[in-house]
């Protein structure tokens, strides 16, 4: 949306494959120059145009995209920089809550 700070979009999948399947389709839509970013075990696709910056990635079975307006900043990062570091903290939250419930006892 127009005014947001961050938009963040997760979506679940029935497996990795699938899940890589869409991330792939999402990432080739995108407007702008595309370059891959490191984030751990996860899959990464950074996309910087002049409004704003985005960061598509596959991890396991699930997608996540982050959406960043260009003004956007934490401290004196990039806009590169800004939403890799909000990745690596949003990962390790996003995978234990998609963990398998605990067997019923």
């Amino acid at each position: 949306a127009k005014n947001d700070l961050l938009d963040v979009n997760v979506s679940a999948y029935t497996d990795a494959d699938s899940a890589t399947k869409q991330w792939r389709t999402n990432a080739a839509v995108e407007d702008g120059p595309h370059r891959e970013v490191t984030l751990g075990n996860a899959r990464g696709v950074l996309v910087e145009r002049p409004t704003d910056a985005v960061l598509l990635v596959a991890n396991g079975a699930e997608t996540l995209t982050f959406v960043l307006p260009q003004p956007v900043r934490i401290r004196d990062l990039s806009a590169a920089d800004t939403l890799v570091d909000l990745a690596l903290r949003v990962l390790p939250a996003v995978a234990a809550g998609a963990a398998e419930p605990p067997a019923a006892g």
